[in-house]
C-alpha cells in the first residue's frame, strides 16, 4: 500500500507589528524552528510564506489576521503520531522549538491528505489561442 502523503499548514503571526518582533519571529521560524520540525518522523521539506499584497481573487482575502504561513510536507501520514509524540522531547532538547517572538495562542496549525497530484493543465479545443505571459 502506498503512503499517505499530506501537507501542515501553520498559520502564525508575530507577537507584534514591531520591527525587532518581526524580525525576531522570521529568524527564529527560518534559523530554528522550522528546522527542528524537520527531525520530526515523516516532515521532509518545509517553506514559509508571507502573504502577498498582490491576490488573485482580492475580494475573497479578507483579512486573515495571519501574514505568514509555513507549510510541511508529509511523506507518511502514519507517522504523525510518532511526530506527536516527539514533539514535547523536541522542546525539551531544542532551546529555541519555541519563541517569544511568536503570538503562540493565535497560531492556527492543520494537516491536509493529498488526494491528488496534477501537474498538466486543461487541454484547450483547436483554434483557441491562448498566451498565458499576458502582462
Amino acid at each position: 500500500m502506498p503512503k499517505r502523503k499530506g501537507i501542515f499548514l501553520v498559520l502564525s503571526r508575530p507577537r507584534s507589528e514591531a520591527p525587532e518582533d518581526v524580525a525576531a519571529y522570521n529568524e527564529w521560524y527560518d534559523e530554528h524552528h522550522t528546522r527542528d520540525s524537520l527531525l520530526l518522523p515523516g516532515f521532509v521539506k518545509a517553506r514559509r510564506y508571507k502573504l502577498a499584497d498582490e491576490q488573485l481573487l482580492p475580494g475573497k482575502a479578507t483579512d486573515p489576521g495571519f501574514e505568514y504561513l509555513a507549510m510541511y510536507e508529509i511523506d507518511d501520514l502514519d507517522r504523525v503520531a510518532d511526530a506527536r509524540a516527539l514533539m514535547p522531547k523536541l522542546a525539551q532538547v531544542s532551546t529555541e522549538f519555541l519563541s517569544p517572538a511568536l503570538d503562540g495562542p493565535s497560531v492556527r496549525a492543520f494537516i491536509f491528505e493529498q488526494i491528488a497530484e496534477i501537474d498538466e493543465p486543461t487541454v484547450l479545443p483547436e483554434g483557441v489561442e491562448w498566451d498565458r505571459g499576458i502582462t
